[in-house]
């Protein structure tokens, strides 16, 4: 994936450094990593997977509403620090690395 990302960076003579393309990179690698590990952690507690997916997903949601909502709202900043989607995107790795 960062071959051919790298490739079309180069060929399309964008802007983007390639240690900024790691660093995104592995931001995506460990973010799912998190969802993985929170699937794997409900299944392992319920010994179901359907309640697995769905807990999963409902802890995407949520978290994705806490990144998109928080910083909205006064006092909200602190949302975003608790949501693997602010971790993931927090700093604008691809621009800043």
């Amino acid at each position: 994936m960062v071959a051919a990302s790298f490739l079309l960076i180069t060929v399309l003579d964008l802007d983007v450094k390639f240690g900024n393309l790691l660093a995104i990179s592995a931001g995506l690698l460990l973010f799912a990593l998190a969802f993985a590990s929170t699937a794997f952690a409900i299944g392992a507690a319920t010994g179901r997977r359907a309640i697995a997916l769905g807990g999963t997903a409902a802890v995407a949601v949520m978290a994705y509403i806490t990144h998109a909502i928080g910083p909205q709202l006064k006092g909200g900043a602190w949302m975003d620090r608790i949501s693997p989607f602010g971790w993931y995107l927090g700093d604008t790795p691809l621009q800043n690395g």
